[in-house]
């Protein structure tokens, strides 16, 4: 079941630890863990949180894969503990909503098919997570953290609401069964770049920014109903090129350039 949802069980306990080990959970915090499978990872939380004195934390397992859920029983060592069946691009929007002003964290071994479909359902939850710990593709992972003059659809929807970083590279031979790809554990620091009832145009923006990656900011914005003349003028405003393409705009300038064409 575990490989037909596209999950790879991370057996090396000392990658494990060393992932448990990113979480800064504080009293008073939630823990949601995706994935948790066969409870390599549950297991080194639930240890990290007994030593720290945490028994008075909320930790919530989203597992899909029925037959793994209903083998689940670290809630027995942990009364903090709480098991939900299911999908986490469903459930995972509800449970957030039932914490009110509850702050959280979010970590898990990420099928690498859901990645994208998953930050943008994060992206789009208030409160937002204090920080995400994700084990994804590598690739997917470098996408993220693109820096100057190679920013993408991902790396500019992500990093308009946090800082990320590659923490470490992980090879196939760590996982069961392997996969055909390395992978990567990726930091996410919740940092909110811009107003919070601005970011569904901002997604929305870059969505028509990055339509074309190989076509000019102009181009692109022209396509999405734009004004070509409102564009060029902006663009000139902002000290860019006339032919500017959008990798090389960060999310500040971004940002400027949605609000200056509103």
């Amino acid at each position: 079941m575990g490989q037909r949802l596209g999950q790879h069980f991370l057996t090396n306990k000392s990658i494990l630890s060393r992932i448990a080990d990113l979480i800064e959970c504080q009293p008073g915090e939630a823990l949601i863990e995706i994935g948790p499978g066969r409870g390599g990872l549950t297991t080194e939380l639930l240890r990290r949180m007994k030593e720290a004195s945490l028994s008075g934390n909320q930790l919530y397992l989203l597992e899909k894969d029925n037959a793994l859920a209903t083998q689940i029983s670290w809630e027995k060592d942990f009364s903090g503990a709480h098991i939900i069946i299911g999908d986490a691009l469903e459930t995972l929007p509800l449970l957030i909503k039932g914490f009110g002003t509850t702050p959280y964290r979010i970590v898990g071994n990420i099928p690498y098919y859901i990645t994208g479909y998953l930050l943008r359902v994060i992206s789009q939850t208030q409160p937002l997570p204090l920080q995400c710990v994700f084990l994804i593709q590598k690739d997917v992972a470098l996408r993220i953290v693109a820096g100057s003059n190679s920013h993408n659809l991902l790396s500019s929807s992500v990093g308009v609401w946090a800082d990320s970083k590659i923490a470490f590279t992980i090879s196939p031979g760590s996982f069961s069964p392997p996969p055909k790809v390395s992978s990567a554990v990726v930091v996410l620091d919740t940092n909110l770049k811009v107003p919070p009832q601005e970011l569904p145009r901002y997604f929305s923006f870059v969505r028509s920014l990055f339509s074309h990656p190989r076509k000019t900011v102009i181009n692109n914005l022209v396509e999405a109903g734009y004004s070509r003349n409102k564009i060029e003028n902006t663009i000139k405003e902002l000290s860019l090129s006339s032919v500017v393409r959008p990798q090389v705009l960060d999310v500040e300038k971004i940002h400027t350039l949605m609000r200056l064409l509103s």
